[in-house]
């Protein structure tokens, strides 16, 4: 019921009010007629307000239940949001981490592989030095052996380096040289050799 209708019916309830009460105390002259309710009618206008206002009270009620109702909805919404958001920070900072640790691994990896390179390429050269300056022993040549034997000659026996072809017993060792270094008289210099030496130093 709108405010306009409300009125009307309390300006309706109000005449027949006056109504009964010039019935009470007799006739009046009046310059204009009004229009004049019953009793009964005026009650059930009076109801009819009363329950309007009741129904307006209970959507009043309902409106503000759906309200109450929808602003916990949206709070909920909000902090779905924000716990939404906080876990994809989280993880997006996770994320990150991993990145930095993996980049980390990898530069960390390729300094492993630089340094095995660089220390096998040391040990190579190493060992060609090592090759170049090897020991080799001087022996008793094959007269001064005592052995005689076919099986001792053999395999004890053996020719010089220098293919002068004399021979001499390895049984029989009497010093050793450095293959590569040379003293002042262009000898052979004794075994070991200052290269080797700084090779073996701890």
């Amino acid at each position: 019921m709108t405010t306009i209708d409300r009125a009307e019916t309390r300006r309706r309830a109000q005449g027949a009010i006056d109504a009964e009460r010039r019935a009470a105390i007799g006739p009046l002259t009046l310059s204009k007629a009004r229009p004049v309710l019953a009793p009964r009618e005026v009650i059930a206008l009076l109801d009819a307000l009363t329950r309007a206002e009741s129904q307006s009270e209970t959507r009043r009620q309902q409106t503000k239940h759906w309200k109450e109702r929808a602003d916990l909805f949206e709070a909920k919404m909000n902090e779905l949001d924000r716990a939404y958001i906080s876990e994809h920070g989280q993880r997006s900072r996770a994320e990150d981490e991993q990145d930095r640790l993996k980049s980390k691994l990898a530069r960390r990896s390729e300094t492993v592989s630089r340094l095995l390179e660089e220390r096998n390429n040391a040990e190579a050269r190493i060992q060609a030095v090592r090759e170049l300056h090897r020991r080799f022993g001087v022996y008793e040549h094959e007269d001064a052996c005592t052995d005689t034997t076919d099986e001792h000659r053999e395999e004890h026996h053996h020719e010089d380096s220098d293919s002068t072809g004399e021979y001499y017993c390895d049984q029989m060792p009497l010093y050793a040289v450095c293959d590569h270094c040379r003293n002042e008289d262009g000898e052979r210099a004794d075994w070991q050799c200052p290269t080797i030496r700084a090779l073996d130093a701890p």
